[in-house]
């Protein structure tokens, strides 16, 4: 154990101080580093040396030379220093002071080891979580809420990627939240859904358009966002931002085509309807136009007056008829061939003719197509003969009736 001499030469106060002090404290000459002083953490931490007149700091230590990390004619120095043998790390503060008359050096040697380590560890994970974020394909960004403002603090590369950003842009939105190049008419209603998230600390979900300059076209942005509030009163909005222009543009383009099928289909002289066939049961899920006309009927009245069966639309005489064919048909997979009679809602009957045909094997679930179309003019002359005689002819199967 190093025997400190110097206590006789200072206070008893200052030796209390410098004793209990939560640092190792040596006091050096600034002419010959002749140590001067040595509080007791510093004597138990680094001194190997029993004391002579003379001794430097680093002989005392037990080195034959000034020690490599020493930056000894500087006035003041902060740096860390790694001990080789431990492994620890320590801290070394130097200051140019006077000790009785004599320009000295004071260090403060402070064990940094477990600070530093945890510097490191997180240093090393926010590295790790950069390079995982700006490795993730889609937009991310955090923005801050504070004081009625809503400001950036981290978007990914992928974010100025996704919004078709120019670098003049990215400079502006770096800086504060700029809506730039939003459709217009999406402008109001994406800012109306933010506030709303904020105000309840709840969730966005989005879709608005954005100009992508590149492309010169507007890119579908899809905004999935969450609002999470932060102890000193602001929030913080968490947010994804996806590319969904390839999608958009599909739906957009099955929509389109959807409506000129539905506009074909409803141009065709007489009416089609869809059926879905379950076992005996076949419900109608799609009916055009033309089976309206035919009827007399708005949509709404027909789909009161059908139920979603559209046999009851059909003459009761001709029924177990039609449903017979229409059984026969989706068992064989051949066309349905069948003329019946429906009551018109101004009360007379009308004379259709109806093909079908089974779409596909036959399976738990199948489909199955019908046309139906209004006799001629001929058919219509010889329409009150015809009643009669089918009256008499065409017998009800009530076993029949599931089918349709």
């Amino acid at each position: 154990m190093f025997q400190n001499p110097f206590h006789e030469r200072s206070s008893e106060t200052l030796a209390s101080v410098l004793n209990n002090a939560p640092a190792s404290i040596i006091v050096c000459s600034a002419k010959s580093r002749a140590l001067l002083y040595a509080n007791e953490r510093a004597c138990k931490l680094f001194i190997k040396e029993d004391y002579r007149p003379g001794i430097t700091c680093y002989e005392a230590a037990g080195h034959g030379k000034p020690c490599p990390f020493c930056q000894y004619s500087l006035e003041f120095t902060v740096r860390n220093h790694m001990e080789p043998v431990t492994r620890r790390i320590y801290q070394i503060s130097s200051k140019m002071i006077d000790w009785e008359g004599e320009p000295a050096y004071i260090e403060y040697i402070v064990d940094v080891t477990e600070d530093q380590t945890k510097t490191e560890r997180y240093r090393n994970r926010s590295e790790e979580l950069d390079r995982t974020l700006c490795s993730i394909p889609c937009g991310l960004c955090i923005y801050l809420y504070r004081d009625g403002i809503l400001r950036p603090v981290f978007h990914n590369p992928a974010f100025y990627e996704i919004m078709g950003c120019t670098e003049e842009q990215v400079r502006y939105v770096k800086q504060k939240t700029e809506y730039l190049s939003i459709y217009p008419e999406e402008l109001e209603p994406l800012r109306a859904e933010l506030c709303r998230a904020i105000q309840c600390n709840g969730r966005v979900n989005f879709d608005y358009r954005i100009w992508n300059s590149d492309k010169q076209l507007y890119n579908c942005i899809h905004l999935d966002g969450a609002v999470i509030p932060q102890e000193d009163g602001s929030k913080l909005l968490y947010s994804v931002y996806s590319d969904v222009s390839k999608r958009y543009r599909l739906e957009t383009e099955l929509s389109d085509t959807r409506m000129k099928m539905e506009h074909l289909v409803n141009s065709i002289p007489g009416g089609i309807v869809s059926y879905e066939i379950q076992g005996k049961k076949a419900v109608p899920d799609f009916v055009s136009d033309g089976l309206l006309a035919l009827s007399g009927y708005s949509r709404n009245e027909f789909n009161e007056l059908v139920k979603g069966n559209t046999i009851d639309l059909i003459y009761e005489a001709d029924r177990g008829r039609v449903l017979s064919a229409a059984y026969s048909a989706v068992e064989s997979g051949l066309v349905m061939d069948v003329s019946c009679r429906f009551r018109h809602k101004e009360g007379h009957l009308v004379w259709t003719h109806i093909n079908g045909r089974r779409i596909g094997p036959k399976a738990e679930t199948m489909r199955f197509y019908a046309v139906f179309t209004g006799m001629s003019e001929d058919a219509i002359l010889f329409r009150n003969i015809a009643n009669e005689t089918a009256d008499r002819v065409y017998v009800i199967d009530k076993e029949s009736y599931e089918l349709f």
